[in-house]
Protein backbone atom coordinates (compact mmCIF):
# COMPACT_ATOMS: atom_id res chain seq x y z
CA UNK A 1 0.00 0.00 0.00
CA UNK A 2 1.56 3.37 -0.92
CA UNK A 3 2.67 5.66 1.87
CA UNK A 4 0.11 8.29 2.75
CA UNK A 5 -0.90 10.54 5.62
CA UNK A 6 -3.36 8.92 8.02
CA UNK A 7 -6.46 11.03 8.61
CA UNK A 8 -7.85 11.21 12.16
CA UNK A 9 -11.58 11.80 12.62
CA UNK A 10 -11.18 14.51 15.26
CA UNK A 11 -8.03 16.28 14.07
CA UNK A 12 -8.74 16.12 10.33
CA UNK A 13 -12.50 16.73 10.26
CA UNK A 14 -12.11 19.63 7.80
CA UNK A 15 -10.04 17.48 5.45
CA UNK A 16 -12.60 14.66 5.59
CA UNK A 17 -15.40 17.11 4.81
CA UNK A 18 -13.32 18.39 1.90
CA UNK A 19 -12.97 14.83 0.55
CA UNK A 20 -16.74 14.35 0.77
CA UNK A 21 -17.34 17.72 -0.89
CA UNK A 22 -15.00 16.90 -3.79
CA UNK A 23 -16.77 13.56 -4.21
CA UNK A 24 -20.18 15.25 -4.47
CA UNK A 25 -18.88 17.83 -6.95
CA UNK A 26 -17.43 15.15 -9.22
CA UNK A 27 -20.56 12.94 -9.26
CA UNK A 28 -24.13 13.39 -10.37
CA UNK A 29 -26.76 13.35 -7.62
CA UNK A 30 -28.11 10.02 -8.84
CA UNK A 31 -24.63 8.49 -8.36
CA UNK A 32 -24.14 9.74 -4.81
CA UNK A 33 -23.58 6.83 -2.47
CA UNK A 34 -22.35 6.85 1.13
CA UNK A 35 -20.26 3.69 0.76
CA UNK A 36 -18.47 5.04 -2.31
CA UNK A 37 -17.75 8.36 -0.61
CA UNK A 38 -16.43 6.51 2.42
CA UNK A 39 -14.13 4.36 0.28
CA UNK A 40 -12.82 7.54 -1.35
CA UNK A 41 -11.96 8.93 2.07
CA UNK A 42 -10.32 5.63 3.09
CA UNK A 43 -8.22 5.66 -0.08
CA UNK A 44 -6.95 9.09 1.00
CA UNK A 45 -5.91 7.87 4.46
CA UNK A 46 -9.03 7.82 6.63
CA UNK A 47 -8.62 5.39 9.54
CA UNK A 48 -11.55 5.18 11.96
CA UNK A 49 -12.53 2.73 14.66
CA UNK A 50 -16.20 1.85 13.92
CA UNK A 51 -17.70 2.89 17.28
CA UNK A 52 -21.24 4.27 17.51
CA UNK A 53 -19.89 7.77 18.15
CA UNK A 54 -17.47 7.70 15.21
CA UNK A 55 -20.03 6.25 12.83
CA UNK A 56 -22.45 9.01 13.78
CA UNK A 57 -19.83 11.74 13.25
CA UNK A 58 -18.95 10.35 9.81
CA UNK A 59 -22.62 10.20 8.84
CA UNK A 60 -23.24 13.77 10.00
CA UNK A 61 -20.22 15.01 8.01
CA UNK A 62 -21.49 13.22 4.91
CA UNK A 63 -24.98 14.73 5.24
CA UNK A 64 -23.58 18.19 5.93
CA UNK A 65 -21.54 18.23 2.72
CA UNK A 66 -24.31 16.51 0.74
CA UNK A 67 -26.84 19.21 1.67
CA UNK A 68 -24.37 21.99 0.95
CA UNK A 69 -23.64 20.64 -2.53
CA UNK A 70 -27.30 19.85 -3.15
CA UNK A 71 -28.24 23.43 -2.32
CA UNK A 72 -26.06 24.68 -5.19
CA UNK A 73 -27.79 22.30 -7.63
CA UNK A 74 -31.33 22.23 -6.26
CA UNK A 75 -32.75 24.56 -8.90
CA UNK A 76 -31.90 22.08 -11.68
CA UNK A 77 -32.79 18.91 -9.75
CA UNK A 78 -35.50 16.45 -10.66
CA UNK A 79 -38.10 15.28 -8.12
CA UNK A 80 -36.51 11.83 -7.79
CA UNK A 81 -33.14 13.40 -6.95
CA UNK A 82 -34.73 15.54 -4.26
CA UNK A 83 -36.44 12.46 -2.85
CA UNK A 84 -33.13 10.61 -2.78
CA UNK A 85 -31.40 13.37 -0.82
CA UNK A 86 -34.31 13.52 1.63
CA UNK A 87 -34.29 9.74 2.06
CA UNK A 88 -30.54 9.64 2.73
CA UNK A 89 -30.86 12.48 5.23
CA UNK A 90 -33.55 10.59 7.15
CA UNK A 91 -31.82 7.21 7.13
CA UNK A 92 -28.18 8.26 7.46
CA UNK A 93 -27.76 6.80 10.95
CA UNK A 94 -28.91 3.41 9.69
CA UNK A 95 -26.68 3.66 6.60
CA UNK A 96 -23.54 4.72 8.45
CA UNK A 97 -23.96 2.12 11.22
CA UNK A 98 -24.75 -0.86 8.99
CA UNK A 99 -22.74 -4.06 9.33
CA UNK A 100 -21.21 -3.56 5.88
CA UNK A 101 -19.91 -0.07 6.70
CA UNK A 102 -18.46 -1.32 9.99
CA UNK A 103 -16.72 -4.11 8.11
CA UNK A 104 -15.23 -1.70 5.56
CA UNK A 105 -13.86 0.56 8.30
CA UNK A 106 -12.54 -2.39 10.32
CA UNK A 107 -10.73 -3.85 7.31
CA UNK A 108 -9.25 -0.45 6.44
CA UNK A 109 -8.04 0.04 10.00
CA UNK A 110 -6.63 -3.48 10.21
CA UNK A 111 -5.01 -3.18 6.81
CA UNK A 112 -3.30 0.08 7.71
CA UNK A 113 -1.83 -1.33 10.90
CA UNK A 114 -0.97 -4.93 10.10
CA UNK A 115 -1.43 -6.27 6.59
CA UNK A 116 0.88 -6.36 3.60
CA UNK A 117 -0.22 -5.66 0.02
CA UNK A 118 -1.20 -9.21 -0.93
CA UNK A 119 -3.34 -9.80 2.17
CA UNK A 120 -4.91 -6.38 1.79
CA UNK A 121 -5.90 -7.19 -1.78
CA UNK A 122 -7.44 -10.51 -0.77
CA UNK A 123 -9.43 -8.98 2.09
CA UNK A 124 -10.70 -6.17 -0.11
CA UNK A 125 -11.87 -8.70 -2.69
CA UNK A 126 -14.10 -10.26 -0.03
CA UNK A 127 -16.03 -7.00 0.05
CA UNK A 128 -16.95 -7.16 -3.61
CA UNK A 129 -20.46 -8.34 -2.97
CA UNK A 130 -23.67 -7.90 -4.86
CA UNK A 131 -25.17 -4.40 -4.59
CA UNK A 132 -27.41 -4.10 -1.56
CA UNK A 133 -31.00 -2.90 -1.97
CA UNK A 134 -31.63 0.67 -0.76
CA UNK A 135 -32.36 0.99 2.95
CA UNK A 136 -35.73 2.57 3.72
CA UNK A 137 -37.69 2.97 6.93
CA UNK A 138 -40.02 0.14 5.90
CA UNK A 139 -37.14 -2.31 5.51
CA UNK A 140 -35.75 -1.68 9.01
CA UNK A 141 -36.55 -4.05 11.85
CA UNK A 142 -38.60 -2.75 14.77
CA UNK A 143 -35.64 -1.89 16.98
CA UNK A 144 -33.87 -0.03 14.18
CA UNK A 145 -37.07 1.90 13.46
CA UNK A 146 -37.27 3.08 17.06
CA UNK A 147 -33.57 3.99 17.02
CA UNK A 148 -34.17 6.04 13.88
CA UNK A 149 -37.14 7.86 15.44
CA UNK A 150 -35.09 8.55 18.58
CA UNK A 151 -32.27 10.04 16.54
CA UNK A 152 -34.51 12.11 14.26
CA UNK A 153 -37.24 13.38 16.58
CA UNK A 154 -35.86 12.91 20.10
CA UNK A 155 -33.40 14.92 22.15
CA UNK A 156 -29.94 13.48 22.84
CA UNK A 157 -31.14 9.98 21.94
CA UNK A 158 -34.28 10.15 24.11
CA UNK A 159 -37.71 10.08 22.47
CA UNK A 160 -40.73 11.08 24.56
CA UNK A 161 -43.75 9.75 22.66
CA UNK A 162 -46.02 11.89 24.85
CA UNK A 163 -44.15 15.12 24.07
CA UNK A 164 -42.01 15.03 20.92
CA UNK A 165 -43.81 15.50 17.62
CA UNK A 166 -43.20 12.83 14.98
CA UNK A 167 -43.73 13.39 11.26
CA UNK A 168 -47.15 12.19 10.07
CA UNK A 169 -45.64 9.85 7.49
CA UNK A 170 -44.47 7.56 10.31
CA UNK A 171 -47.91 7.30 11.92
CA UNK A 172 -48.77 4.07 10.11
CA UNK A 173 -45.70 2.37 11.61
CA UNK A 174 -46.21 3.43 15.23
CA UNK A 175 -49.12 1.08 15.90
CA UNK A 176 -47.00 -1.94 14.98
CA UNK A 177 -44.07 -0.62 17.03
CA UNK A 178 -46.33 -0.28 20.07
CA UNK A 179 -47.41 -3.90 19.58
CA UNK A 180 -43.87 -5.24 18.97
CA UNK A 181 -42.54 -3.73 22.19
CA UNK A 182 -45.73 -4.12 24.31
CA UNK A 183 -45.73 -0.40 25.04
CA UNK A 184 -49.42 -0.36 25.94
CA UNK A 185 -50.61 -2.03 29.13
CA UNK A 186 -52.42 -5.28 28.36
CA UNK A 187 -54.84 -7.12 30.70
CA UNK A 188 -53.04 -9.67 32.84
CA UNK A 189 -55.68 -11.21 35.09
CA UNK A 190 -56.57 -14.75 36.15
CA UNK A 191 -59.86 -16.54 35.58
CA UNK A 192 -61.38 -15.70 38.96
CA UNK A 193 -60.57 -12.02 38.58
CA UNK A 194 -61.91 -12.00 35.04
CA UNK A 195 -65.16 -13.62 36.12
CA UNK A 196 -65.80 -10.99 38.82
CA UNK A 197 -64.78 -8.09 36.58
CA UNK A 198 -67.15 -9.28 33.86
CA UNK A 199 -69.95 -9.36 36.43
CA UNK A 200 -69.11 -5.79 37.45
CA UNK A 201 -69.10 -4.66 33.80
CA UNK A 202 -72.72 -5.84 33.51
CA UNK A 203 -73.91 -3.82 36.53
CA UNK A 204 -75.86 -0.79 35.32
CA UNK A 205 -77.96 -0.12 38.43
CA UNK A 206 -77.33 0.15 42.15
CA UNK A 207 -79.54 -2.90 42.74
CA UNK A 208 -77.30 -5.03 40.52
CA UNK A 209 -74.20 -3.79 42.37
CA UNK A 210 -75.75 -4.59 45.75
CA UNK A 211 -76.70 -8.06 44.57
CA UNK A 212 -73.17 -8.74 43.32
CA UNK A 213 -71.64 -7.48 46.57
CA UNK A 214 -73.98 -9.76 48.50
CA UNK A 215 -72.77 -12.73 46.47
CA UNK A 216 -69.12 -11.81 46.96
CA UNK A 217 -69.42 -11.29 50.72
CA UNK A 218 -71.30 -14.59 51.07
CA UNK A 219 -68.27 -16.52 49.81
CA UNK A 220 -66.32 -17.90 52.79
CA UNK A 221 -62.92 -18.01 51.09
CA UNK A 222 -61.73 -15.84 48.21
CA UNK A 223 -58.36 -14.98 46.67
CA UNK A 224 -56.54 -11.83 47.79
CA UNK A 225 -57.04 -10.19 44.40
CA UNK A 226 -60.79 -10.89 44.45
CA UNK A 227 -60.87 -9.51 47.99
CA UNK A 228 -59.31 -6.31 46.62
CA UNK A 229 -61.94 -6.13 43.86
CA UNK A 230 -64.74 -6.68 46.38
CA UNK A 231 -63.49 -3.93 48.70
CA UNK A 232 -62.96 -1.53 45.80
CA UNK A 233 -66.49 -2.16 44.51
CA UNK A 234 -67.96 -1.69 47.99
CA UNK A 235 -66.09 1.60 48.40
CA UNK A 236 -67.05 3.05 45.02
CA UNK A 237 -70.64 1.92 45.56
CA UNK A 238 -70.89 4.09 48.69
CA UNK A 239 -69.39 7.06 46.84
CA UNK A 240 -71.89 6.63 44.01
CA UNK A 241 -74.80 6.40 46.46
CA UNK A 242 -73.70 9.57 48.25
CA UNK A 243 -73.15 11.50 45.02
CA UNK A 244 -69.87 12.89 46.40
CA UNK A 245 -67.93 12.26 43.18
CA UNK A 246 -70.33 14.52 41.29
CA UNK A 247 -69.29 17.46 43.45
CA UNK A 248 -66.36 19.65 42.46
CA UNK A 249 -63.55 20.96 44.62
CA UNK A 250 -62.29 17.84 46.37
CA UNK A 251 -58.71 18.30 47.56
CA UNK A 252 -55.79 15.94 47.24
CA UNK A 253 -56.17 14.59 50.78
CA UNK A 254 -59.86 13.78 50.29
CA UNK A 255 -59.18 11.96 47.02
CA UNK A 256 -56.33 10.00 48.58
CA UNK A 257 -58.47 8.75 51.44
CA UNK A 258 -61.70 8.09 49.52
CA UNK A 259 -60.49 7.08 46.04
CA UNK A 260 -56.77 6.45 45.57
CA UNK A 261 -56.13 4.24 48.61
CA UNK A 262 -59.10 1.85 48.18
CA UNK A 263 -58.89 1.66 44.37
CA UNK A 264 -55.11 1.75 43.88
CA UNK A 265 -53.04 1.28 47.06
CA UNK A 266 -55.06 -1.70 48.32
CA UNK A 267 -54.13 -3.76 45.26
CA UNK A 268 -50.56 -3.93 46.59
CA UNK A 269 -51.28 -4.81 50.23
CA UNK A 270 -51.41 -8.59 49.90
CA UNK A 271 -47.83 -9.30 48.78
CA UNK A 272 -45.62 -9.78 51.84
CA UNK A 273 -42.46 -8.94 49.86
CA UNK A 274 -43.56 -5.35 49.30
CA UNK A 275 -44.71 -2.47 51.46
CA UNK A 276 -46.56 0.60 50.21
CA UNK A 277 -45.77 4.06 51.56
CA UNK A 278 -48.15 6.96 51.25
CA UNK A 279 -47.86 10.79 51.24
CA UNK A 280 -44.57 12.69 50.88
CA UNK A 281 -42.27 9.67 51.14
CA UNK A 282 -38.65 10.09 50.05
CA UNK A 283 -37.67 7.99 47.05
CA UNK A 284 -35.00 5.41 47.90
CA UNK A 285 -33.92 5.42 44.24
CA UNK A 286 -33.05 9.13 44.27
CA UNK A 287 -31.22 8.78 47.60
CA UNK A 288 -28.82 6.26 46.05
CA UNK A 289 -27.38 8.86 43.67
CA UNK A 290 -25.40 11.69 45.27
CA UNK A 291 -25.89 13.87 42.20
CA UNK A 292 -29.69 13.79 42.57
CA UNK A 293 -31.89 15.75 44.95
CA UNK A 294 -34.21 13.81 47.24
CA UNK A 295 -37.63 13.32 45.66
CA UNK A 296 -40.80 13.29 47.75
CA UNK A 297 -43.45 10.99 46.27
CA UNK A 298 -47.16 10.56 47.13
CA UNK A 299 -47.12 6.75 46.75
CA UNK A 300 -44.19 4.34 46.72
CA UNK A 301 -44.11 0.55 46.40
CA UNK A 302 -40.92 -0.66 48.07
CA UNK A 303 -39.44 -4.13 48.20
CA UNK A 304 -38.65 -5.32 51.73
CA UNK A 305 -35.62 -7.39 50.70
CA UNK A 306 -33.56 -4.77 48.82
CA UNK A 307 -35.35 -1.62 50.13
CA UNK A 308 -35.65 -0.40 46.55
CA UNK A 309 -38.67 1.27 44.95
CA UNK A 310 -40.30 -0.49 42.01
CA UNK A 311 -43.31 1.81 41.49
CA UNK A 312 -44.25 5.36 42.38
CA UNK A 313 -47.33 7.48 41.86
CA UNK A 314 -48.10 11.18 42.15
CA UNK A 315 -51.53 12.63 43.00
CA UNK A 316 -53.14 15.85 41.88
CA UNK A 317 -56.84 16.82 42.24
CA UNK A 318 -56.72 18.75 38.94
CA UNK A 319 -54.41 19.52 36.02
CA UNK A 320 -52.51 22.10 38.08
CA UNK A 321 -49.06 20.79 38.92
CA UNK A 322 -49.34 17.63 36.81
CA UNK A 323 -46.56 18.61 34.40
CA UNK A 324 -44.11 19.01 37.28
CA UNK A 325 -45.17 15.60 38.58
CA UNK A 326 -44.57 14.05 35.16
CA UNK A 327 -41.05 15.50 35.06
CA UNK A 328 -40.42 14.09 38.53
CA UNK A 329 -41.76 10.71 37.41
CA UNK A 330 -39.47 10.68 34.38
CA UNK A 331 -36.50 11.47 36.61
CA UNK A 332 -37.38 8.51 38.84
CA UNK A 333 -37.76 6.24 35.79
CA UNK A 334 -34.31 7.16 34.48
CA UNK A 335 -32.74 6.57 37.90
CA UNK A 336 -34.43 3.17 38.13
CA UNK A 337 -32.99 2.17 34.76
CA UNK A 338 -29.60 3.55 35.75
CA UNK A 339 -29.58 1.47 38.95
CA UNK A 340 -30.65 -1.71 37.17
CA UNK A 341 -28.06 -1.10 34.42
CA UNK A 342 -25.35 -0.84 37.07
CA UNK A 343 -26.45 -4.22 38.37
CA UNK A 344 -26.56 -6.01 35.02
CA UNK A 345 -24.04 -4.24 32.73
CA UNK A 346 -25.88 -5.35 29.59
CA UNK A 347 -28.03 -3.37 27.17
CA UNK A 348 -29.29 -6.61 25.64
CA UNK A 349 -30.81 -7.54 29.00
CA UNK A 350 -31.94 -4.05 30.01
CA UNK A 351 -34.27 -3.69 27.03
CA UNK A 352 -36.51 -6.28 28.74
CA UNK A 353 -37.21 -3.93 31.66
CA UNK A 354 -39.64 -1.04 31.99
CA UNK A 355 -39.31 1.70 34.62
CA UNK A 356 -42.94 2.55 35.47
CA UNK A 357 -44.55 5.46 37.33
CA UNK A 358 -48.16 6.64 37.58
CA UNK A 359 -50.07 9.89 37.79
CA UNK A 360 -53.49 10.59 39.28
CA UNK A 361 -55.24 13.71 37.95
CA UNK A 362 -58.55 13.91 39.74
CA UNK A 363 -60.34 10.68 38.83
CA UNK A 364 -58.00 9.86 35.92
CA UNK A 365 -55.08 7.44 36.28
CA UNK A 366 -52.25 7.53 33.73
CA UNK A 367 -49.50 4.91 33.62
CA UNK A 368 -46.30 5.77 31.78
CA UNK A 369 -42.88 4.17 31.43
CA UNK A 370 -39.33 4.53 30.10
CA UNK A 371 -37.33 1.78 28.40
CA UNK A 372 -33.80 1.41 27.03
CA UNK A 373 -33.83 0.52 23.33
CA UNK A 374 -30.08 0.54 22.64
CA UNK A 375 -26.86 1.96 24.05
CA UNK A 376 -27.75 5.39 22.71
CA UNK A 377 -31.58 5.39 22.64
CA UNK A 378 -34.36 5.45 25.25
CA UNK A 379 -38.11 6.03 24.90
CA UNK A 380 -40.83 7.28 27.25
CA UNK A 381 -44.45 6.47 26.54
CA UNK A 382 -48.01 6.38 27.89
CA UNK A 383 -48.99 2.81 28.77
CA UNK A 384 -52.64 3.70 29.30
CA UNK A 385 -55.17 6.09 30.85
CA UNK A 386 -58.11 4.89 32.95
CA UNK A 387 -61.11 6.61 34.54
CA UNK A 388 -63.03 6.33 37.81
CA UNK A 389 -66.74 6.82 36.96
CA UNK A 390 -68.50 9.56 38.93
CA UNK A 391 -71.78 7.66 39.18
CA UNK A 392 -73.23 4.16 38.83
CA UNK A 393 -74.24 2.89 35.42
CA UNK A 394 -70.65 2.72 34.21
CA UNK A 395 -69.68 -0.72 35.48
CA UNK A 396 -67.55 -1.59 32.46
CA UNK A 397 -65.44 1.57 32.88
CA UNK A 398 -64.87 0.78 36.55
CA UNK A 399 -64.03 -2.89 35.80
CA UNK A 400 -61.51 -1.70 33.20
CA UNK A 401 -59.80 0.47 35.83
CA UNK A 402 -59.52 -2.44 38.29
CA UNK A 403 -58.18 -4.72 35.54
CA UNK A 404 -55.54 -2.11 34.74
CA UNK A 405 -54.43 -1.81 38.38
CA UNK A 406 -54.19 -5.60 38.75
CA UNK A 407 -52.24 -5.85 35.48
CA UNK A 408 -49.93 -3.03 36.60
CA UNK A 409 -49.27 -4.86 39.87
CA UNK A 410 -48.24 -8.01 38.02
CA UNK A 411 -46.06 -6.04 35.61
CA UNK A 412 -44.21 -4.37 38.50
CA UNK A 413 -43.78 -7.68 40.31
CA UNK A 414 -42.47 -9.20 37.08
CA UNK A 415 -39.83 -6.47 36.86
CA UNK A 416 -38.70 -7.35 40.38
CA UNK A 417 -38.68 -11.10 39.77
CA UNK A 418 -36.70 -10.77 36.55
CA UNK A 419 -34.14 -8.51 38.19
CA UNK A 420 -33.87 -10.73 41.26
CA UNK A 421 -33.47 -13.90 39.16
CA UNK A 422 -30.73 -12.26 37.09
CA UNK A 423 -28.88 -11.06 40.18
CA UNK A 424 -29.11 -14.52 41.76
CA UNK A 425 -27.74 -16.03 38.57
CA UNK A 426 -24.92 -13.47 38.54
CA UNK A 427 -24.00 -14.16 42.17
CA UNK A 428 -24.20 -17.92 41.70
CA UNK A 429 -21.90 -17.64 38.69
CA UNK A 430 -19.40 -15.54 40.68
CA UNK A 431 -19.28 -18.28 43.32
CA UNK A 432 -18.62 -20.88 40.65
CA UNK A 433 -15.78 -18.72 39.33
CA UNK A 434 -14.52 -17.97 42.87
CA UNK A 435 -14.71 -14.28 42.13
CA UNK A 436 -16.52 -11.47 43.99
CA UNK A 437 -17.74 -8.29 42.35
CA UNK A 438 -15.32 -5.36 42.25
CA UNK A 439 -18.03 -2.76 42.84
CA UNK A 440 -16.52 0.23 44.63
CA UNK A 441 -19.73 1.93 45.75
CA UNK A 442 -18.68 2.00 49.42
CA UNK A 443 -15.15 3.31 48.85
CA UNK A 444 -14.52 6.98 49.67
CA UNK A 445 -12.31 8.88 47.20
CA UNK A 446 -10.50 12.18 47.67
CA UNK A 447 -11.39 14.74 45.02
CA UNK A 448 -7.76 15.95 44.91
CA UNK A 449 -6.06 12.56 44.44
CA UNK A 450 -2.89 12.99 42.35
CA UNK A 451 -0.80 9.94 43.23
CA UNK A 452 0.21 7.66 40.33
CA UNK A 453 -1.47 4.32 39.77
CA UNK A 454 1.05 2.15 41.60
CA UNK A 455 -1.14 -0.93 41.54
CA UNK A 456 -3.09 -1.83 38.43
CA UNK A 457 -5.75 -4.54 38.10
CA UNK A 458 -6.15 -5.46 34.44
CA UNK A 459 -9.54 -7.07 34.88
CA UNK A 460 -12.43 -5.18 33.24
CA UNK A 461 -15.36 -4.20 35.41
CA UNK A 462 -18.13 -2.71 33.27
CA UNK A 463 -18.75 -5.58 30.91
CA UNK A 464 -20.69 -8.79 31.27
CA UNK A 465 -18.63 -11.99 31.25
CA UNK A 466 -19.49 -14.11 28.19
CA UNK A 467 -20.10 -17.18 30.33
CA UNK A 468 -22.43 -15.21 32.59
CA UNK A 469 -24.23 -13.71 29.58
CA UNK A 470 -24.87 -17.19 28.21
CA UNK A 471 -26.13 -18.37 31.61
CA UNK A 472 -28.52 -15.41 31.85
Amino acid sequence: MPDKVTLNLEEDSDKICEIFSNYFEEQTISAWKYETALRTAIDQGLVVEPTVKNLKILGESYVKEMLRNFKDRSAQCHANEKDKVKSVQESIFTLCSSTRIKKILSVARYTTDYLDKSVSKRVCQELQEEPQPPVTFKTLNSRAKLEFLCEKFGENGHLDLMKHKISGRFKQHLKQLYADFNLKLQPTINRKERKVLLEISKCNTQEQIDALLGTLYAQPEIDDSVRYIRLALSNISELWLSGLLLKEGHGEGWLQGHVYVPLFDNAFTYDKSFVSKRTDCVSSIAKEFDSEDNQKIDFILRNINDSSDYLSCEDKPSAKGVQNDLKKGMTIQKLMLKKWSNYLNSTEIMDKFEAITCQWKGLELTIFATRIISETCTITYNKGTFEVPKESGHGATFARLLAAVLSLRRLVYLNYKKLNNLLQTKQSYSLEQLYFSEDDEDILFKSDSTAPDEFVDNRTNNTTDEGLKERI
